[in-house]
């Protein structure tokens, strides 16, 4: 039987299971794709140890979008039903892109919050080697909860890395419009998001869709 083979559940067990593992894959999606962006659009953060930190959310938000759901079907029906091929290439990017993110939390995890590591991923691989070398059972359940937790990893690792972070909280800031700009009188005015002429023009470095975007919203308040 597969580890992750389960017996069947009700109807209000599989709501709750949806319900949080849904929480788990839609917070690690949008978190570590904000982690992404305020990396890519914020110059202050153009810097090798952020640039890890944007490479790490990267990894994650493919493991939310690629492996996480197919996991939530398993975690539901105990069972695989889309495929023997499509199986071995599921198994094979869940194990590469959860070990891409295990790899980036080495060494940004040296210096600080190593405390999430060791509680979402520790106990999942000692598990597995427990089993392995003292051929220990372990329940599906447990196995299907330890792999969860892990996986719940990477929706702490952009509150931690990003969130924490006072430059990320700064870029953050910056990219909802919650901080101020100084206009040419030298008096500061909160901006807004995407409508501000002056913090659009600078997110966007004067491109081409900053000009299409400023027509548009001038056309549109003309109206």
């Amino acid at each position: 039987m597969p580890p992750w083979q389960t017996e069947e559940k009700s109807t209000v067990e599989k709501v709750l299971i949806i319900i949080i593992l849904s929480f788990i894959i839609v917070t690690a999606a949008v978190g570590n794709l904000l982690v992404f962006i305020a990396v890519v659009i914020d110059r202050s953060l153009h810097r090798d140890t952020y640039f890890l930190i944007a490479s790490l959310a990267v990894a994650d938000l493919l493991c939310a979008v690629l492996s996480m759901p197919f996991a939530v079907h398993i975690a539901l029906y105990g069972q695989w039903v889309f495929g023997a091929v499509y199986c071995r290439i599921w198994i094979a990017s869940d194990v590469v892109l959860c070990f891409a993110s295990i790899l980036h939390l080495c060494p940004i995890a040296l210096d600080r919050y190593l405390w999430s590591f060791m509680v979402c991923w520790v106990p999942f691989f000692s598990a597995n080697f427990a089993e392995a070398v003292n051929e220990t059972d372990i329940s599906s359940l447990t196995f299907v909860v330890l792999t969860w937790l892990g996986y719940a990893n990477s929706c702490i690792n952009p509150v931690v890395y990003g969130f924490y972070t006072k430059p990320f909280r700064r870029a953050f800031r910056r990219m909802f419009g919650l901080i101020g700009f100084y206009d040419e009188s030298g008096q500061r005015r909160v901006s807004r998001f995407i409508t501000d002429r002056r913090f659009l023009t600078a997110t966007l470095n004067r491109s081409k869709v900053a000009e299409i975007l400023l027509e548009y919203l001038a056309a549109v308040k003309e109206v």
